[in-house]
């Protein structure tokens, strides 16, 4: 009879001690909250990058078209990514495992809750490393528009062909001298590739790089066109504008970030969990 009583009681000790880790709900819950809490920063730094694209570049605009529109692609793909980096961000990557001395497999003092000086996968792990947390959500914000902004992703193409499209035409163009110069640049691109590929391989290169090829004077045309690097270069402001937004140093100290801080109210939050 003590025997079974020892078996049936052990899994719900089991039980006990998975639900003080933050799984499930709780992981769900802090990763919302987090991306919900940095909406309005977000929003307000890209709202100011589309308003300096828009004067700088743009300058033209057609009547109606609002300056964010211009790069809604980057906007809208950063809502699809936030949740899932944020989640990687802080769990996957830094708050999760065991809090227990993995000699003694005793839980320090606080943890799982309130305040657990071990990092681990528990509230109490989050909020006595707070500063680190508070930093590990700005960083993930900051990361998903960088990771969006490059060049070879489909959201920035889209924006940058929308703004050259709207913008006035650059000096250095497509036309004249600099058609001249990017007609030979595919001639010699053509050449070398045919001293260092089979006949067979030339056919195709011939075709890829023809010189009456208008994809690839479009995509010789946007390295090239100063617009571009100016697109960029404002798209790039993004961890500055969130940074002055959050009223402080983008570091993992104390007192970094206050505006994005929330910090008791936050802790609250996590506590709230088990």
């Amino acid at each position: 009879m003590l025997r079974r009583l020892a078996f049936v009681t052990f899994p719900c000790l089991l039980q006990a001690l998975l639900v003080l880790a933050c799984e499930g709900e709780c992981i769900t819950g802090i990763t919302k909250a987090l991306v919900g809490n940095y909406s309005v920063p977000f929003d307000i730094a890209s709202q100011s990058i589309a308003d300096t694209i828009f004067s700088r570049l743009v300058q033209n605009p057609k009547a109606g078209i609002p300056a964010i529109a211009y790069i809604s692609p980057i906007i809208d793909e950063y809502h699809k990514r936030a949740e899932d980096n944020m989640r990687t961000t802080i769990f996957k990557t830094y708050f999760h495992g065991k809090c227990q001395d993995p000699v003694t497999n005793i839980d320090p003092d606080g943890c799982p809750n309130p305040d657990c000086p071990v990092v681990c996968g528990t509230p109490g792990s989050m909020v006595h490393f707070y500063s680190v947390f508070r930093y590990r959500a700005f960083n993930s914000t900051v990361n998903t528009w960088n990771d969006i902004i490059d060049s070879d992703s489909t959201p920035y193409k889209l924006v940058e062909r929308a703004v050259l499209a709207a913008a006035p035409s650059s000096s250095t163009n497509n036309s004249g001298p600099n058609q001249k110069r990017n007609r030979q640049l595919l001639r010699f691109m053509r050449f070398a590739y045919s001293n260092t590929h089979p006949p067979d391989d030339q056919a195709d290169i011939t075709g890829r790089l023809s010189v009456d090829n208008s994809d690839d004077d479009v995509d010789i045309e946007r390295r090239e066109d100063p617009r571009a690097k100016e697109l960029k270069t404002y798209l790039r402001q993004f961890r500055l504008q969130l940074t002055t937004n959050c009223g402080g140093t983008a570091t993992g100290k104390t007192n970094s970030l206050p505006n994005c801080s929330w910090e008791q109210s936050f802790k609250n939050y996590i506590l709230s969990f088990p």
